[in-house]
């Protein structure tokens, strides 16, 4: 008898519970909450497309550093140069799509293993040219930028941060789907609608298509760890990482970003709250 009462206190209790958090997510998701988080987010949006407008989109390619290394200290330097092959290769069409697609802004490409060289602000030599070779004299001109990464968008777990917090904070939360494009400010938080800061790809083929390697810089970086002269003469990738296919995921996105930009052109030059002013950067 004693043991049932137990379970029905205990289940009592954990209803009471249930019914304080519920009520205590109810208040904090209060009407007036939500209407000046959408009037920040829209302030903010509109604020970053006219920054970039006028700034530089900065797309990080990955380098698969780790991974590569990774196999050379298995001693599995075959796969380690396929992958930098591989890499490369990719990287190539990515650039080329964004230099024959994108025209909103001025645009700059880098390996993402440069990106704590750009946050200290050491520009010079860290951006590429279409073939993945340096550019020793571009520096980074105007102080606003926006990075471009393949990448997971996620259902975030931070809201607006003021930038003299922003270093300190990580983006966290659950992963929804890996983006051919996905936008984040200098701290690699990822931006939030109405800005279009993803573009998917909509590729569902998983057909492999064959590219010849040329003598690429990325992978003879490599070779002289494994002591090796000989590179990948063929590479094979899937229809999303073909040149036509990457100019046509950049060709959608630039396209969503000129609408929007198109329709918030009558609000400039924008009044922007002072309260605000913190969340601009």
């Amino acid at each position: 008898m004693a043991q049932k009462l137990n379970k029905i206190l205990c289940s009592i209790f954990i209803a009471l519970f249930i019914l304080k958090i519920g009520a205590q997510e109810k208040d904090y998701k209060s009407p007036k909450t939500f209407e000046l988080f959408n009037i920040k987010r829209k302030c903010v949006s509109a604020w970053q497309m006219e920054q970039l407008k006028s700034g530089v989109l900065i797309v990080r390619l990955d380098a698969q550093r780790k991974s590569i290394m990774h196999l050379l200290q298995l001693g599995d330097t075959v796969s380690a140069l396929y992958l930098a092959a591989v890499t490369a290769q990719k990287n190539k069409h990515r650039v080329r799509a964004f230099l024959k697609a994108y025209s909103f802004s001025k645009v700059l490409f880098m390996y993402n293993f440069f990106s704590d060289s750009l946050r200290a602000g050491k520009t010079q030599g860290i951006f590429l040219d279409s073939n993945l070779l340096r550019l020793p004299n571009v520096n980074l001109q105007n102080s606003f930028y926006l990075l471009a990464d393949e990448d997971y968008i996620f259902n975030s777990s931070i809201g607006f941060v003021p930038e003299d917090s922003a270093d300190f904070v990580k983006e966290h939360g659950y992963p929804v789907r890996k983006m051919a494009i996905v936008l984040k400010n200098k701290y690699g938080h990822q931006l939030k609608s109405p800005f279009p800061y993803f573009q998917k790809d909509r590729t569902l083929s998983k057909t492999l298509y064959s590219f010849m390697c040329l003598n690429d810089p990325y992978v003879f970086f490599y070779l002289p760890l494994v002591n090796a002269i000989k590179y990948p003469k063929r590479v094979e990738l899937e229809k999303s990482y073909t040149p036509e296919r990457q100019v046509q995921i950049v060709e959608e996105w630039n396209e969503k970003l000129g609408t929007y930009f198109q329709n918030l052109k009558s609000n400039f030059p924008l009044n922007i709250p002072e309260s605000f002013k913190p969340l601009l950067y």
